[in-house]
């Protein structure tokens, strides 16, 4: 399994003795659509919707990371110097969120978005997407797509789809310029079950790619219609 960024950090405060929590419940401040916008422009803003919601509509540039996936990916995408703002389904997922990410020494959560979501989409401001592609859907349109499976190297070595390039999630934005994949023709983004994929598709439209897809149901819903299969 790869090893998150996060851990050198983590490695220093335990040998250090260790920090108190800094983030407690109800201490992140929660902003209105325009006080969020202002402050988090430029910033990292993390959406812990489920990745049918971000493809649906988010806010732009933001990462998508489910909210269980935090604890994980959050190490990632931020560090211990990220100033953080956070768009979640429910206002109630702040708190969740903020701790998930102080546990992986990430303390500089500045602002949830009032409201959750729904209170951005209701706003009239500004709304990406991204789009979604079902297994079938895929299966008999392969050639029309460049594919990109995100899952950690062992997964991929057990059995991917014919001819998708691989680079694991984690290291997507750093490798992203090294994996020749075409801006002007649409990308395919799989993983185990669409999670991964769905910061996949994120880091793909903040770097400036427009025509990008999450495989839904990712590989296991591949595998258990016996798709295609390469080694």
């Amino acid at each position: 399994m790869s090893r998150p960024p996060f851990f050198r950090h983590m490695e220093k405060v335990n040998l250090q003795g260790g920090l108190p929590p800094v983030i407690a419940p109800g201490v992140v401040e929660l902003l209105g659509v325009e006080g969020f916008a202002e402050e988090s422009e430029g910033e990292l803003v993390i959406d812990t919707r489920e990745p049918e919601a971000y493809a649906g509509g988010h806010i732009a540039e933001s990462y998508s990371i489910w909210l269980g996936g935090l604890p994980v990916f959050g190490g990632w995408l931020g560090d211990e110097h990220s100033p953080v703002y956070l768009a979640t389904d429910r206002e109630g997922d702040v708190d969740t969120a903020a701790m998930h990410l102080s546990r992986i020494g990430i303390d500089k959560v500045r602002a949830g978005l009032a409201g959750g979501f729904g209170r951005w989409r209701s706003s009239g401001r500004g709304i990406q997407r991204a789009a979604t592609l079902s297994p079938r859907e895929l299966s008999v349109n392969l050639d029309d797509y460049q594919l990109l499976d995100v899952r950690e190297v062992d997964e991929f070595d057990g059995g991917h789809i014919p001819g998708a390039l691989h680079c694991f999630v984690g290291e997507l934005e750093s490798r992203l310029e090294h994996l020749a994949l075409k801006r002007g023709c649409p990308v395919v983004v799989t993983c185990g079950v669409g999670h991964r994929a769905g910061i996949g598709i994120s880091i793909l439209q903040r770097a400036g790619y427009r025509q990008v897809y999450n495989l839904l149901g990712g590989m296991s819903a591949w595998t258990k219609l016996e798709l295609p299969m390469a080694k």
